[in-house]
């Protein structure tokens, strides 16, 4: 069995990162902050 080749993209068109830019990342940063917040304002709720 050969291995995977590392430089192989998994899909056509997408770099071998396979990380088609910025765009991808940005839903999961805004994600991200919006849970940072949620666990902020549970915190100081069980603070009280």
């Amino acid at each position: 069995m050969t291995p995977p080749d590392p430089d192989a993209s998994p899909t056509p068109g997408a770099p071998a990162s396979g990380f088609a830019g910025p765009e991808p990342t940005a839903p999961l940063v805004e994600r991200a902050e919006a849970l940072a917040l949620l666990a902020a304002e549970t915190a100081r709720a069980r603070a009280g």
